[in-house]
């Protein structure tokens, strides 16, 4: 029997908001969970013979009262952190899995064995909800932390598509940071047709931003894995992404429009060159045991693709990309994966 811990303390501070407006980590649990009592192998903390945890930075605060495993989401694509090792030998787990092969290979790289646990995506919830507007629709749902590439995807909007009006940019952030915010205004008053969004929202209405968006872009230059790229798709919304781990392990590009990167960057090359955007750093001040480096990409090649997706969304919208998370991506089939991985642990 399997338990998920969840470690959002907003599930405390905030119920019934939480209901509504929980973030990626619960989302793991929350659907992990709901699928092991779909599938008879669910238990409470307390009489769980595996008790789990899928957190970037809470390693060191998980107990368990029998065996106890992980799955890793940490997402700098060459190294892991000094702490995520820490964390494991103090914790010591029976079982570390990563959300995705880029993932686990950073920890066997590191010289620890690790599977593969993938998360998956709640394709009851994410389905289609609103029909799509009526101006030809890209959005960005992605945080403006170093991981985002808005730096690179806001000028290669402008540079395809100028000052059209038959074409707008939404970006729906949930950070607040002025900096940022001046910037984006600097591209409004060149006339660009940009909407921008800050704070949380419900998920009703990311799913219905989804819904109405014809290209939902989930270009990152570091990810452990990329739910927001599966729940696009399950929206029917066509995914602009990368040919990078893990974004390709997801997709393909015959369910999705993929761009080849131009070339890995050292972390902090990237924090300099990028500091008048004012992104927050979401990977702190780690040590690690070698450079961390993050991908880069080429502003040209993002506006040629967003132009191709425009002038031939029909092709792209008889993928139906919707599909694709359905078979494959589904929590259920991720849960029995799961539970088998467990029991011949």
């Amino acid at each position: 029997m399997i338990h998920l811990l969840d470690t959002d303390p907003r599930q405390f501070s905030e119920p019934e908001n939480f209901k509504y407006n929980h973030g990626s980590f619960s989302s793991v649990h929350i659907n992990l969970n709901k699928s092991l009592k779909k599938l008879g192998y669910y238990s409470d903390y307390q009489l769980a013979k595996w008790v789990g945890i899928t957190d970037g930075l809470n390693l060191g605060s998980f107990n368990a009262p029998n065996k106890k495993f992980i799955i890793s989401p940490w997402e700098i694509f060459n190294t892991l952190t000094n702490f995520h090792i820490y964390s494991r030998e103090s914790l010591n787990p029976d079982v570390v899995f990563g959300c995705s092969e880029a993932v686990s290979n950073l920890w066997r790289k590191a010289g620890y064995d690790c599977q593969t646990a993938y998360y998956g995506c709640d394709v009851e919830f994410w389905k289609p909800s609103k029909n799509k507007n009526e101006i030809f629709t890209f959005c960005i749902t992605n945080s403006s932390n170093l991981r985002c590439a808005y730096d690179l995807i806001i000028p290669a909007f402008l540079l395809a598509f100028g000052t059209r009006k038959d074409v707008q940019l939404i970006i729906k952030d949930t950070n607040n940071i002025e900096k940022l915010i001046l910037k984006i205004k600097e591209f409004q008053n060149l006339g660009m047709n940009l909407k921008y969004f800050s704070g949380r929202w419900p998920m009703q209405k990311i799913r219905d931003l989804y819904s109405e968006s014809h290209v939902t872009i989930n270009l990152q230059r570091g990810a452990g894995f990329g739910l927001t790229t599966l729940e696009s798709m399950a929206c029917n919304s066509v995914c602009l992404t990368a040919d990078v781990a893990p974004a390709n392990e997801i997709v393909d590009p015959t369910v999705a429009m993929m761009i080849e990167p131009l070339k890995p960057i050292g972390l902090n090359d990237y924090i300099f060159d990028s500091i008048e955007w004012g992104f927050l750093n979401c990977f702190g001040n780690f040590d690690y045991p070698e450079e961390p480096k993050i991908w880069d990409f080429d502003i040209n090649t993002i506006a040629s693709s967003m132009e191709n997706l425009k002038e031939n969304y029909s092709y792209y919208e008889n993928i139906n990309s919707r599909d694709h998370v359905v078979k494959y991506w589904n929590w259920d089939l991720h849960a029995r994966k799961l539970v088998n991985l467990l029991n011949n642990s």
